[in-house]
């Protein structure tokens, strides 16, 4: 993305040819200039943090889904993008969140603005993210919620879950210890231990009721 001065508050004569292609009058405010030039869909950085790792970022536009290892990775790497803690999003509609697309990011406490239009979280799309504070998920969830989905994520505190929910796989909730209470409307079917894997609430020791 282009980049402008901040401290610029109109377009200067001097960048006339900047003007006249982006067809912007002579008087136009940088905040204009800099909507202008900005991509339909992005992510920014915010902030950083002591180590020059993004630490916050925003994400605007997203309409389709957030693809598999977007910002996840596995056990031994070591990506920059799995040191942010905080994600707002902003004017956001996607509809899925796909495998891996978060696993691993230890250190993401928020989801500022976690869209509602959410329907499928797929299977490790949050594990081992430990971090993470989550007390409701998106409204319009449906369907299967993936395996091991929030594997290891210690600190969400939802208690209940959208109507249109209807199956719990091996491992969705597993080690997420600080559910204590858990409405499930509409489910019908809840993974029990098995070859493909850990129960739904496999290691849940604050769950006492369902």
């Amino acid at each position: 993305m282009t980049s402008i001065n901040k401290k610029l508050t109109r377009i200067d004569e001097n960048i006339s040819n900047l003007k006249n292609i982006l067809e912007i009058p002579q008087d136009t405010e940088i905040e204009a200039i800099e909507k202008k030039l900005q991509p339909e869909k992005g992510i920014i950085i915010t902030e950083c943090n002591d180590n020059g790792f993004p630490s916050k970022i925003k994400m605007y536009g997203w309409k389709d889904y957030i693809p598999s290892y977007f910002f996840g990775m596995n056990m031994n790497e070591d990506r920059v993008m799995s040191r942010i803690t905080d994600i707002y999003f902003e004017n956001c509609s996607f509809t899925s969140i796909f495998r891996e697309a978060f696993s691993f990011c230890s250190e993401l406490e928020s989801l500022h603005n976690l869209p509602d239009s959410i329907i499928t979280i797929d299977d490790k799309a949050f594990r081992s993210c430990n971090a993470l504070k989550l007390d409701r998920l998106p409204s319009q969830l449906s369907g299967t919620l993936g395996a091991q989905a929030f594997y290891t994520c210690e600190n969400i505190t939802i208690k209940t879950l959208p109507d249109g929910v209807t199956r719990l796989s091996n491992g969705t909730f597993g080690f997420c210890t600080s559910i204590t209470q858990l409405s499930m409307k509409n489910v019908s079917y809840i993974a029990g231990s098995n070859p493909s894997g850990a129960s739904t609430f496999y290691v849940c020791t604050g769950l006492k009721s369902l």
